[in-house]
């Protein structure tokens, strides 16, 4: 009977084969896992940071809207301020001026006095307003705003203004008329009659702007 001689030496170093490979493998094992956590780490801290992000620009969103609804508050208000005196007696003007609609003779002295008054409020407002600026130039519509509230401000001033001229030109049709078994015959000068239609209009206009004030 034979007996198998079992070569030890070549026994260790299978075992040791197996186990460098084993070592290897647990190694790369190993560094996949920490690949792997390392790289799902960093994805929640990435999500972490887009969230993070998200909630300071809303943070500054809402900062810079409510910022936004103050400062148009605050300039709506400057506004008020300025053209208030002549709004304030804007109706009760225009009622006084009512009684004398489709007039085509001259009006009496209060209301060319209305008129004069209107037309004198209305252009030291619009200087008021223009000399403010400078509040309005932060924002491109605010500073529309600011121009329309100017032309509004003009337009009350320049009807005003005509109506008076109109009324020159009633006073002078009265005197042509009185004078006329004086002078040879001529075509009596065609008056327009007064009206408040235009000057309600520009009146009108400036409130409709004034409600856009730092919208």
């Amino acid at each position: 009977m034979s007996l198998c001689l079992v070569d030890w030496t070549a026994v260790a170093a299978w075992v040791q084969a197996v186990g460098s490979i084993a070592a290897i493998a647990a190694a790369i094992w190993i560094g996949k896992r920490q690949y792997t956590q390392s790289v799902a780490l960093l994805e929640t801290q990435h999500r972490q940071n887009l969230d993070l992000i998200e909630h300071e620009q809303r943070r500054l969103a809402d900062s810079a809207e409510q910022d936004r609804i103050d400062e148009g508050r605050d300039l709506k208000e400057l506004v008020r301020i300025v053209i208030d005196p002549l709004m304030q007696q804007s109706e009760e003007r225009l009622q006084v001026l009512a009684r004398y609609e489709d007039r085509k003779d001259p009006l009496p002295t209060d209301a060319i006095e209305i008129l004069r008054t209107i037309a004198a409020e209305a252009e030291a407002t619009k200087q008021q307003l223009a000399e403010l600026r400078d509040v309005f130039v932060g924002r491109p519509r605010h500073l529309l705003v600011h121009g329309h509230l100017i032309g509004a401000l003009g337009a009350i001033a320049r009807v005003a203004h005509r109506e008076q001229v109109q009324d020159g030109v009633r006073k002078f049709r009265v005197e042509q008329l009185a004078q006329a078994a004086f002078n040879a015959p001529q075509t009596p000068i065609e008056v327009q009659p007064f009206t408040t239609q235009a000057l309600i209009e520009a009146i009108n206009q400036l409130h409709h702007v004034f409600d856009t004030v730092g919208q």
